[in-house]
């Protein structure tokens, strides 16, 4: 390895672990409990409607398939969302909470996928987007990546009338907002690159 690069790493590394233990003086951890054994990418909802936690979670060991979740803050109530909406199997994660607290926005592995770790919702390589009810009743696929494209990431913003996301496009990740026009199942209406 270039001695120039070891030294750049061993810098940026000590930079960062001066700037995380300064800042973590500012907060004391009173106490932590483990909620769920499983699980990966999380969205934690506060409204009106509830305060649900949703998040991905393996399915199945074998193949490494993934679902998606909701449960209470205290762990309870844990139930599968992506079981009976038409979704299709395989990876399936990192779940955003759309601000109605209906909707989730989450990443699906599709037809182009190979299954392997590259197509994993946390590279989202043939990843498409789904917008999914929370009651598992309803799904609608809202952007379709082209074979070896991926879409990674998404969030909506405040109102839910656009959603953002990082797309796999010829070796470059840019990030692409995506308007959405409501009712029911907020479907993308333009996307802005």
């Amino acid at each position: 390895m270039n001695k120039k690069i070891l030294i750049t790493m061993v810098i940026s590394t000590v930079a960062c672990l001066l700037i995380g233990w300064q800042s973590s003086t500012d907060y004391k951890v009173i106490s932590t409990t483990c909620i769920t054994k499983k699980g990966g990418r999380l969205a934690w909802y506060h409204g009106d409607k509830h305060e649900l936690i949703a998040f991905d979670a393996t399915t199945n060991p074998a193949t490494k398939a993934t679902s998606v979740f909701t449960m209470q803050p205290d762990g309870s109530e844990k139930k599968g969302i992506t079981n009976n909406s038409g979704i299709p199997k395989g990876f399936v994660g990192q779940p955003a909470w759309h601000p109605d607290g209906e909707h989730l926005v989450i990443q699906v592995e599709n037809e182009n996928s190979q299954h392997t770790r590259y197509n994993h919702v946390s590279w989202g390589i043939n990843n498409d987007l789904w917008i999914i009810r929370r009651d598992d009743t309803t799904a609608e696929c809202i952007y379709k990546t082209k074979s070896n494209h991926a879409a990674l990431h998404p969030h909506f913003n405040a109102d839910g009338t656009n959603t953002a996301f990082f797309r796999l496009l010829a070796a470059q990740w840019p990030l692409t907002q995506a308007g959405l026009m409501p009712p029911g199942l907020p479907r993308i209406q333009k996307l802005i690159l």
